[in-house]
């Protein structure tokens, strides 16, 4: 790993661009999320299309840097505490989790995909094999909206984390829809890819449903506006999106989840910070 990483700097290595995350230097940055014209009309967040936005050694891009800014300066990990981390960013682990002293638990169905986080646990966000409330601390980034059934999942989620544990669920999220776009039987990565951003999204949440859903499966929800999480640091806040905000759940105490419950829709736990208006927001380009 440390001999990969070694290689990785030498090759990349140069002065345009600095990682707040690892520190490298380098002369150049990857361009990972596709440019689809129907996700700037909707204006997207949180898979936005943005050159030279990834870091070729570590990754962080603009989600992965909010994340680390709100684990380092508004929720700094204590350690002992157990942590499940879905489709786990490699910069998170190497520069937030490793050295911790956490009990950190990366997991994915498919552990292939990271060949540099060691022991990722086969894991489908459905069916979580823990006991109710083991973790402190759950990520679940830009996971969700691959999930045929995202209810079940945030469910779930919900289950396995601690009554005073937090989760922080990002997704791409439609500043412009009033209804999520969701249809399973979209098969064809081409048109999910106009519809949904990518050609294995299944859907496109619109910011209020989204909250809803995480609010019946027993979450209070709270979306931080990244400005706050990022505050004075002015390296980080020239590399995330102000539009975007930090999806933090925390559960609504005297919910009861199951994995296979259904809860009925009731009253929306929907708090976002004052003056946040999530469905008029100007595009990224004002």
């Amino acid at each position: 790993m440390q001999f990969r990483e070694a290689v990785k700097r030498s090759w990349y290595f140069g002065w345009k661009y600095r990682c707040v995350i690892c520190g490298a230097g380098t002369r150049k940055r990857m361009t990972i999320v596709a440019d689809v014209p129907e996700m700037t009309e909707k204006q997207v967040v949180g898979a936005e299309y943005v050159p030279s936005d990834d870091c070729p050694i570590c990754y962080a891009n603009r989600r992965s840097r909010l994340v680390y800014a709100y684990l380092t300066r508004m929720r700094p990990l204590r350690p002992g505490e157990v942590v499940l981390h879905f489709a786990p960013e490699l910069s998170l682990y190497r520069f937030v989790f490793r050295r911790s002293g956490v009990k950190y638990h990366p997991a994915d169905l498919n552990p292939a995909a990271y060949p540099e986080i060691p022991r990722v646990e086969p894991v489908d966000v459905t069916a979580i094999p823990y006991p109710d409330k083991t973790f402190d601390l759950i990520l679940c980034n830009h996971v969700l909206e691959h999930v045929a059934d995202d209810r079940r999942a945030m469910r779930e989620l919900r289950r396995v984390l601690k009554d005073d544990g937090v989760a922080l669920l990002q997704v791409p999220l439609a500043l412009a829809l009033e209804d999520t776009d969701e249809d399973l039987s979209v098969t064809d990565p081409a048109e999910r890819e106009r519809r949904f951003g990518q050609f294995d999204h299944l859907r496109l949440y619109a910011v209020r449903d989204y909250a809803a859903r995480l609010s019946e499966a027993g979450f209070d929800v709270e979306l931080a506006p990244s400005r706050e999480i990022v505050g004075p640091r002015r390296d980080l806040s020239l590399d995330v999106n102000p539009l975007e905000r930090l999806v933090i759940g925390r559960p609504r105490l005297g919910t009861v989840v199951r994995p296979s419950a259904r809860l009925t829709p009731g009253g929306v736990a929907f708090r976002t910070r004052p003056g946040l208006r999530p469905s008029r927001a100007r595009p990224a380009s004002a």
